[in-house]
């Protein structure tokens, strides 16, 4: 994704200065860097709040936390304190 707005960007700020296309590349880098490392802060949290409240947790459980957004997992992150079972946690 960064490799091809990085073309993106080389397209679009030909013939203006270098310095500003790669302040912008640098800003939309650290955004998305930014980004990915909350959302693997909120996967963490929910991950140790499952295993604290119920235990192991299954390959199952493992790859729907991987499969899931930010804004899923923020969804999930209070759900193990209201319900009684694991499987409850998704519904």
């Amino acid at each position: 994704m960064l490799e091809d707005n990085m073309r993106r960007w080389i397209e679009e700020f030909r013939g203006e200065q270098l310095e500003l296309v790669l302040i912008k590349m640098l800003v939309d880098a650290k955004r998305e860097g930014m980004d990915r490392g909350s959302t693997e802060e909120a996967r963490n949290i929910l991950r140790d709040q499952l295993f604290r409240r119920f235990g192991q947790i299954t390959e199952d459980i493992e790859a729907r936390l991987n499969d899931a957004d930010r804004e899923r997992l923020e969804s999930w992150i209070d759900r193990p304190y209201e319900v009684d079972t694991l499987e409850a946690v998704f519904e």
